[in-house]
This record gives structure tokens, C-alpha cells and sequence, in this order.
């Protein structure tokens, strides 16, 4: 399967040409930023089985709007195998919409119960992690994910709908859900022993903003919520209003303090320095180093986050030398 993030017109090929010759199944990821490329790797893969999970603010600099980001994604579904089939989540509007044009889909939807794959989520309240239940003729399956997030648990689901569908015991799912791991930088959340830190430095978008913040509030075992947040990038001419909106999920979550750095994250702390909690811009990476390493951080769960050329493991890893 993909690693790291070989998931274009070099690395999908690259992927391909790894597979060994008893392997049986190779899953593929397929990324963009520009129109174009996803037909182009689509059209390499031919997948027999394919996905979108989502249709979201990502890449607008370049695919403009969220039915720009649809009108590429779906490219994926146009050259899958006439004889295979295209997973539909009827959980996102976008998706739902063009559904209809495709014979050979399958369903998948946590909020409709007559796709063919149904699912529910249960999030324990201390550990923010979920419980996934699916529901459906072909499989019947309760487990409990180990991955963080809502979208993680919705991926596991569709994961599992696959995999059901080509043939997979249920026994062996179950397994291998069991096995997961997060990938680097990506919700990869480490328990210290008065503290709790959240790396998912590898890159940002609205989106995958929001879901992280969602994560910080959720995990309960201490009771103060730091997030330190940096710009993101690729949005062209929305970037102000998106970064602006983040405040309308700040203000619904229980978080303490909010450390910001970056150029557009300037938008972002005009609209919340007058909120109850603790929030602060820094112009420089110098400034906020400084303030990291004399800050009070126990009994605290802290997220750190931004687009990949903001670098924030640097962060992360100075908040790492002061733990110890």
C-alpha cells in the first residue's frame, strides 16, 4: 500500500511497481492540488474497488471552491473498473449528490439507514477515543478504534465495508482495526505522566483544523486545553475568511489558551483575543520557542498544528526536551 505520501503521478506508479508478485490486494492513495491529477493517477491505478471520504476545503488555492475539489475527486470514481465498484459516503452532500450517477456503487452512511453499509459511533468521555458499530446484511461488527477523531473512525468504517465486500473474515478485520496505528504527525497522541501532548504537525486544512480541535476538547484524563495552532496554507483568496472561522469552533470547545503564529493566523487571533481564554499571536519563531520553554504545561493537554511548511514538530519536539 501508499507510504509516507507517494500519492501522485511519482508515487502512485512507484507504489504499483513495489507490489510483490503473491501480494493479493494494494491499496492505493491518490492526492492532488491541481486539476488533472487525479485523472491522470486514476487512469495509472484503474482501481478495481475506490473511495473519496470526503469532500472538504482543501487546495483552494488551486481547485478554487469545494464543487472544484468535487470535480476532481470524482475523476477517481470515472476511471475505476467498470466491473468494480465505487463506495459512496451518503454522509457528505457532495457525494451524496453525484451518487446517483454511478451503477456500480456501494452505500456507506452513519446517518442514513438504507445505504448498504450502516454505521454509529460511541466516543468514551475521558478517553475522546470511539467505539465503531456497523450495521448491515453483510456485516455485523462492534470495536473499538485506536485511532483519534470522528473522520478516523468514519474511515475505519468504510475501511471495513471494503474489506467485508472482498471478502475479509470478519474475525480478521476485527484484528486488524485492533492494529492500528497513527500515521506520523497525525493525531499521534503520547500519555506523559502530567501531561498529554497531540502531534499533528504534518499538515493542515480547515477540516482536518477542526477535527483536531475537536480531539484536544475531547480527551478529558487533564483538565486544561492548550492548542498551538500555525497558518494554513493553500486556501488562495479564502485563507483570511477560513482562518477567521476557526473561532466559531474555538468558542463552542473547552480550550484554555490558544497560541498562534503565522501570518494568517493573525485573522484568527483578531476575531478571539477578547474571549475568556488565554490567547496569544507570535510574529516570530523565536518569540514563541521562548515562551514554550518557561510556559506552566502540567495537568495540560496540548495540540500542536499547522500547514507543513510552518514546521510545528519543532515545537513539538521543544515541548518534548522539557518534559524530558
Amino acid at each position: 500500500g501508499t507510504s509516507l505520501n507517494n500519492n501522485n503521478h511519482i508515487g502512485v506508479p512507484l507504489t504499483i511497481f513495489s507490489a510483490k508478485q503473491n501480494d493479493d490486494f494494494l491499496v492505493l492513495e491518490v492526492g492532488t492540488n491541481h486539476f488533472g491529477e487525479i485523472e491522470y493517477t486514476s487512469k495509472i491505478a484503474k482501481p478495481d474497488y475506490s473511495v473519496i471520504t470526503n469532500i472538504g476545503n482543501s487546495h483552494l488555492e488551486f481547485l478554487k471552491s469545494k464543487n472544484g475539489v468535487l470535480k476532481e475527486k470524482v475523476n477517481l470514481f470515472n476511471n475505476t473498473n467498470v466491473n468494480g465498484k465505487v463506495f459512496i459516503n451518503l454522509d457528505d452532500p457532495f457525494l451524496k449528490r453525484i451518487g446517483t450517477n454511478f451503477q456500480n456503487k456501494i452505500t456507506y452512511s452513519m446517518m442514513n439507514n438504507t445505504a448498504e453499509y450502516s454505521g454509529s459511533t460511541e466516543m468514551d468521555n475521558n478517553s475522546g477515543l470511539y467505539t465503531l458499530n456497523i450495521t448491515s446484511p453483510k456485516l455485523n461488527l462492534k470495536v473499538n478504534v485506536p485511532l483519534y477523531g470522528f473522520h478516523s473512525a468514519h474511515n475505519v468504517f468504510v475501511a471495513s465495508a471494503i474489506a467485508n465486500h472482498v471478502g475479509l473474515k470478519k474475525s480478521d478485520l476485527t484484528t486488524a482495526i485492533k492494529k492500528l496505528l497513527p500515521s506520523k504527525q497525525r493525531l499521534n497522541v503520547t500519555k506523559y505522566k502530567k501531561m498529554v501532548l497531540i502531534d499533528d504537525t504534518y499538515n493542515a486544512n480547515p477540516d482536518s483544523m477542526i477535527a483536531a480541535l475537536i480531539v484536544l476538547d475531547s480527551i478529558k484524563i487533564f483538565p486544561k486545553k492548550i492548542a498551538v495552532l500555525g497558518d494554513m496554507f493553500e486556501l488562495g483568496e479564502k485563507s483570511e475568511n477560513l482562518h477567521t472561522q476557526l473561532a466559531k469552533v474555538i468558542k463552542k470547545l473547552n480550550i484554555d489558551e490558544v497560541l498562534l503564529i503565522g501570518k494568517n493566523m493573525q485573522a484568527l487571533y483578531k476575531t478571539i483575543e477578547n474571549l475568556k481564554m488565554i490567547t496569544r499571536h507570535f510574529t516570530s519563531r523565536k518569540s514563541l520557542f521562548a515562551y514554550l520553554k518557561k510556559f506552566e504545561f502540567e495537568n495540560s493537554t496540548i495540540l500542536v498544528k499547522g500547514s507543513r511548511g510552518m514546521k510545528m514538530e519543532d515545537f513539538v519536539n521543544a515541548l518534548k526536551e522539557r518534559i524530558g
